[in-house]
């Protein structure tokens, strides 16, 4: 077995631009399959499944205090 480390490169605070700035790059990313489809360069980018196991992603909703009750939230 291969020894991988890895070296970050660009941090976001969040994931939805990575597949623009990866697309025509050397550079790697892990995304969920639905921000890499979302982005509509899904036929620009090779996806894999990761090498290492990771742990699931838990993901949250937040929403102001005023927004309660409003039909969209």
């Amino acid at each position: 077995m291969r020894y991988l480390e890895r070296r970050l490169g660009v941090v976001f605070p969040q994931m939805y631009a990575a597949p623009a700035l990866v697309a025509g790059t050397d550079l790697v990313a892990t995304l969920t399959n639905g921000v890499v489809v979302g982005s509509g360069l899904d036929g620009k980018l090779t996806v894999r499944p990761v090498p290492v196991p990771l742990a699931p992603l838990d993901f949250h909703l937040l929403w102001h205090r005023r927004a309660d009750g409003h039909p969209v939230t």
